[in-house]
């Protein structure tokens, strides 16, 4: 695993006000999430400090739209829109000051899957080794607070690191598993039955047919809840296939950033780091925050404000006692991709008629 930490803190001049006004957007900006240290967001400098004593390195996951951001900064030098290019500069001096390494992987792999390209996904790897080798803390500063608004150095054809080949595209069963019930969620919210029959039918499908995700839960549960405007996938209601089945990849690709990063925080291998990750994404942010904050699934179902959230966990409560762990014959990824082909080809027929 390679992370990136900014080593020339120790040259950059700051004052005391500049450096309480980064922590202080930082936390206004909820964007770095962990379970127990930022469950809302906001990551204090107490926190950081007390971490750090006890000898823990902090490593920031960083999701596709940050990382995006940074790749473009190097290529172009600048954003089109000043506060996106005031963001990272934020977190990229806020990560510089504090000693916080910073991992890409994630969300080059998310890319790199999309579109199977891994000659591009080594391109936005050197991009970012470019971000922390030759950009200082200092330039961040300037961007972030003095009102540059231009990042200097930029990268080039010539710059590159020595023998970079790291796969990216390989699918990881979450995602797969993501798609598969995402296909499901759509299928279902497209018909015509009433929303409380929908989210029954997706609660048994899900746990007859998939590994269990609480990301996934928490996300269909606010759709029915109608809880912070969250939406269906991107073009859950279109008429044509390959639109609607993008959106569900997307919405999939973002949920498996969760989940693979909650394997990544639980994983014992890892207990000399403290492991967060990192978000503009109000939803994710929200999903995040709501999975880690009940304390059980009928605190979950108190999101349903109609009166209906009893029932439904009571619902809910029944399968999940009846549930048996699912029973697959061969690899998991072959079975996720024969479940995917099923549900596409029911999405395809419904579509159609």
């Amino acid at each position: 695993m390679i992370d990136y930490v900014n080593k020339d803190k120790e040259n950059v001049i700051i004052t005391f006000d500049e450096f309480i006004n980064i922590e202080k957007q930082i936390q206004d900006m909820q964007c770095i999430f962990h379970p127990l240290y930022a469950v809302d967001g906001r990551l204090s400098i107490n926190q950081v400090m007390q971490l750090k004593a006890q000898g823990k390195e902090i490593i920031v996951n960083l999701d596709r739209n940050i990382f995006t951001d940074i790749v473009k900064v190097v290529r172009q030098g600048t954003l089109k829109a000043e506060d996106d290019l005031r963001k990272i500069a934020l977190l990229m001096a806020w990560s510089g000051l504090n000693g916080i390494a910073i991992m890409p992987h994630d969300a080059i792999a998310e890319n790199a899957r999309k579109f199977q390209n891994n000659v591009e996904a080594n391109a936005e790897m050197e991009c970012f080794d470019f971000a922390f080798r030759r950009i200082e803390c200092k330039t961040w500063l300037d961007v972030a607070l003095r009102g540059k608004s231009i990042v200097t150095p930029t990268i080039t054809g010539s710059y590159a690191l020595n023998d970079l080949e790291i796969d990216f595209c390989n699918e990881s069963l979450d995602y797969l598993y993501h798609y598969a019930a995402m296909i499901h969620f759509v299928r279902i919210a497209r018909s015509k039955v009433t929303w409380e029959e929908q989210i029954k039918d997706f609660f048994r499908w899900y746990l007859d047919n998939s590994i269990v995700c609480q990301y996934v839960l928490v996300y269909v549960i606010l759709y029915y809840a109608n809880q912070y405007k969250v939406k269906l996938p991107k073009h859950a209601t279109s008429k044509e296939i390959n639109k609607v089945i993008e959106g569900c990849k997307n919405q999939a690709r973002d949920l498996c950033y969760l989940s693979e990063w909650s394997k990544i925080y639980a994983n014992d291998y890892y207990d000399e780091y403290e492991m967060f990750f990192a978000t503009f994404d109000f939803l994710l942010g929200k999903i995040f925050s709501i999975c880690h904050k009940v304390n059980d699934a009928k605190e979950l179902f108190a999101l349903f404000t109609n009166g209906k959230g009893n029932e439904l966990y009571e619902f809910y409560h029944e399968l999940c006692l009846k549930h048996k762990k699912i029973e697959i014959d061969g690899e998991q990824k072959d079975y996720c991709w024969n479940l995917i082909e099923e549900e596409l080809q029911a999405l395809r027929r419904e579509i159609n008629e």
